[in-house]
């Protein structure tokens, strides 16, 4: 009995990933959050109620040979055909090539009812207002900085699928953009619109932020720092050096260049880097002896970090440290990383004692927990904190 071609085929193709992953084929490398599960432990309570079943399901098919390659296929196969990228994917393809995290487009295309309520930001904005004036009448800045979604930035580039006729301004911008901003001037907050900055048309919408980037580029960091100095001397009446952003263009093809993060993630075969020309910052040579050098807290999202690197290329302050959406204490100048727990003697150390703390008002995530859950414990902590004017550790 002869067995017909197609069957043959198909039995092939389907026993493709496990004679891979018995042969250990060499596989295609998948960025961003496709990582392998764990194999589960067998615990008698997870068979009884499933869990175990779904554990190792996931664990077995993730492990499975040539599951990079598929999702290569699969994601080059839908750009190519339909234009567009899987409906769950984090990185999204939008017109004339620009590339858009998920979660800037989710917040982009948001009707009123899903957004933040008022209530909701008015009580953060109180919380930040009540913050501020305390910590300064101590020598303490502590300064809202205003982050931009992507579509803020290009928005008519936004897949169609994520643009809806609201009308100007789009219910995202007025109930948490335009929302903060007036919440802010009402209280009388001293702040950094980084938003207004990026959008002011002064800079290249390119050289603000890289058309395949998830994030801001070292440019605009650069230039939101700028403001961030400016805004801390006038606060507190300190002294601190100029802070020049010199822009030059340095000729990039790296893939793991950041302004190519979003196609690492897009996890295809077909995507060209959008330009070999990055934007970078060239700081001038300055004195880092300082023993009065401001030290610096941020608190935040991922676009933190990049902010965080900024102050520390330039220089300036003294020790500069991320409190990653606070859960997590990273030191940017290379020291370990230290997880945080609140109400932690560990947590206090981490946060007590800075010359400026910088709180992260991203758009797509404003008011956030991780923000909310900040001011609280600094806000319950104020009356544990030394009140006289804090000493610094040395510049780098």
């Amino acid at each position: 009995m002869q067995i017909p071609f197609s069957l043959s085929l198909f039995s092939l193709v389907a026993l493709a990933p496990l004679l891979a992953t018995w042969a250990h084929v060499e596989d295609e490398r998948l960025w961003g959050s496709l990582k392998n599960a764990e194999w589960p432990a067998i615990r008698w309570s997870a068979l009884r109620s499933g869990e175990f079943a779904e554990q190792y399901t996931d664990a077995f098919e993730s492990h499975l040979g040539l599951r990079g390659w598929a999702t290569y296929a699969d994601n080059t196969a839908r750009r190519k055909l339909l234009g567009a990228s899987k409906p769950s994917a984090d990185a999204q393809l939008g017109e004339e090539g620009v590339l858009y995290h998920l979660d800037d487009l989710v917040h982009f295309s948001k009707r009123r009812a899903q957004l933040p309520s008022t209530e909701d930001i008015a009580s953060t904005l109180d919380t930040l207002a009540s913050l501020q004036r305390r910590m300064a009448s101590r020598g303490q800045a502590l300064i809202p900085v205003l982050v931009p979604g992507k579509g803020s930035l290009y928005p008519s580039q936004v897949p169609r699928g994520y643009q809806f006729p609201f009308g100007d301004p789009r219910p995202s911008d007025e109930a948490v953009y335009h929302a903060i901003v007036a919440g802010l001037q009402a209280r009388d907050v001293r702040y950094v619109d980084g938003r207004a900055i990026l959008t002011s048309g002064v800079y290249p919408v390119e050289q603000m932020w890289g058309r395949q980037a998830r994030h801001w580029s070292h440019y605009s960091v650069c230039l939101v720092m700028r403001e961030v100095r400016a805004t801390y001397t006038h606060m507190l009446h300190a002294s601190l050096p100029d802070y020049p952003c010199t822009l030059r263009n340095q000729k990039r093809v790296d893939l793991m260049h950041e302004d190519y993060d979003l196609v690492r993630i897009s996890n295809a075969w077909d995507v060209e880097l959008s330009s070999p020309t990055e934007p970078e910052v060239a700081y001038p040579a300055v004195n880092s002896k300082s023993n009065s050098a401001p030290s610096m807290l941020l608190v935040g999202t991922s676009f933190f970090n990049s902010l965080g690197r900024t102050a520390v290329e330039s220089q300036l302050f003294g020790p500069v440290d991320l409190n990653y959406y606070n859960k997590q204490f990273l030191n940017l100048k290379g020291g370990a990383d230290v997880p945080l727990r609140l109400h932690t003697d560990s947590w206090r150390a981490a946060t007590q004692g800075k010359n400026i703390y910088l709180v992260d008002l991203y758009e797509a995530y404003f008011p956030g927990t991780y923000l909310k859950e900040f001011l609280k414990e600094l806000d319950d902590d104020m009356g544990a904190a030394p009140s006289a004017a804090l000493v610094t550790s040395a510049a780098p």
